[in-house]
């Protein structure tokens, strides 16, 4: 039919790679080594009111400088050492959120308040030398304003019933996705090593397999970097959500306190309940506070001595440990490189869990000690002779949430093992247990001596 336009004809032989990356929806920025501006894309230029061609080929904080007014301004500071960590390690950082202030454009110059949250990324030459970096950010501004808001006080009960439901719901559902993602980062290491000992079993197959390498790693990279945002948004939903549930608990009390006497029997109950699930909600959130700080505000590793960490620990919970009459035993432990803030939370859950299922009607005795382990590695035991668990609940007792007791038996949040898994596992480690019902339990932690084998 003759008018017609064939579309292929019309379309270049190869695409535009500098107009596809400037047409991209995120806002990126692509920078020398030298800190220069060589590329930026149109979200870029709208979310930071800049213009491509005043800003390209110069210096990023000669466009991007402190707010001049605030005396506090840290954004320049905290960009320049995620860069040169970049530039250093050539591996991705991610940075917390970030004020930065940004000029607006025209007379004046005057700075606009905004919060980023920005990733700086590597990339390389077939050398493995850095040859640029690519800067990207997420406007997070009115989110932070938000955040910032007084919420309004006067809410009814059945309001408050309905926050409280919504924010378990949410926690509830983000440490799914949150453990979720931790499962498939395993999955792909323990795809990754078994596909470089297939590599050197294989040499005829080296092509093949080096191209199985490359495409774990990208998945790999694809799932830590998914990983490390909802390890992100955990932690800062745990931090804003603590203050609307502070509120909750304060006016709830405060409800209470004006109006029990007017309330019949039923409304009483109703107000209980309130309180008692705003109270453990807030301990639920701390728990998963703790849980994302695991990675998000990890310290060097140290020499650190295990007795001494756990000899700590059993003092933090000596009134515990006095009310249920238990015999805690020490055993020779060794030295090894760690985080001794996280191991101590370790022992301190352990030894929490075994004072807690204790059986009645019998003297607790708890025992810590050290055994040879695979290779490099040493096992470190905490075992009692509680009330002990069935065996076929191995693999739920480690994931968030999942009791094997109600709340009305025993208290508690279900996210203890949890912690103590991740803690495990950021140690190069792997924590196991052995247990019966009415025989005790022993949890086994699997530690590596040396300090290579201890950073994760």
């Amino acid at each position: 039919m003759q008018g017609k336009t064939n579309i292929s004809e019309s379309l270049p032989d190869s695409p535009d790679f500098r107009l596809l990356f400037e047409s991209t929806p995120g806002s990126y920025l692509v920078l020398n080594p030298e800190f220069k501006i060589v590329a930026v894309s149109d979200a870029y230029l709208r979310a930071t009111m800049t213009e491509r061609e005043k800003i390209l080929d110069r210096h990023l904080f000669d466009v991007f400088p402190d707010n001049p007014n605030d005396p506090d301004a840290t954004g320049v500071g905290n960009l320049r050492a995620s860069l040169n960590r970049v530039l250093m390690n050539k591996t991705p950082d991610t940075m917390a959120v970030q004020k930065y202030d940004i000029r607006r454009p025209g007379p004046g110059g005057e700075f606009e308040e905004r919060f980023w949250s920005p990733i700086n990324s590597p990339v390389l030459n077939n050398n493995k030398d850095l040859i640029y970096i690519i800067h990207r950010v997420e406007d997070v501004t009115e989110f932070i304003r938000l955040r910032q808001q007084k919420v309004e006080q006067n809410k009814d009960t059945e309001v408050l019933r309905t926050h409280i439901r919504n924010m378990e719901s949410e926690i509830f559902l983000r440490a799914q996705e949150l453990q979720t993602s931790n499962e498939n980062l395993r999955g792909a290491n323990e795809k990754l090593e078994k596909s470089e000992k297939e590599l050197k079993a294989e040499i005829l197959q080296r092509k093949e397999a080096q191209e199985a390498i490359l495409k774990k790693k990208v998945e790999l990279a694809k799932a830590k970097a998914e990983l490390d945002q909802l390890e992100l948004f955990a932690y800062v939903a745990t931090h804003d959500l603590r203050e609307p549930l502070h509120k909750i608990i304060s006016f709830s009390d405060l409800l209470k306190k004006t109006v029990e006497t007017r309330l019949n029997s039923d409304e009483k109950d109703y107000l209980s309940r309130i309180q008692s699930g705003a109270l453990r909600l807030a301990h639920m959130i701390e728990e998963l506070r703790e849980l994302s700080k695991i990675n998000t505000d990890p310290k060097p590793f140290v020499r650190v001595d295990l007795a001494s960490i756990v000899q700590e620990a059993v003092s933090d919970l000596e009134l515990r440990v006095s009310e249920a009459k238990a015999e805690v035993e020490i055993l020779e432990l060794p030295s090894i490189y760690g985080d001794r803030m996280q191991l101590r939370q370790v022992f301190q859950n352990l030894i929490g869990n075994a004072l807690k299922f204790r059986r009645k009607n019998q003297d607790l005795k708890i025992r810590v000690g050290s055994q040879a382990g695979d290779s490099d590695f040493i096992e470190i035991y905490v075992e009692d002779n509680g009330i002990g668990f069935d065996e076929k609940y191995l693999d739920r007792i480690f994931k968030p949430f999942q009791r094997l007791h109600s709340s009305s038996e025993y208290e508690g949040s279900g996210i203890g093992l949890t912690i103590c898994h991740k803690i495990i596992l950021r140690h190069g480690g792997k924590i196991s247990a052995r247990s019966s019902p009415g025989k005790g339990s022993k949890f086994i932690l699997n530690l590596p001596l040396s300090f290579e084998g201890g950073i994760i």
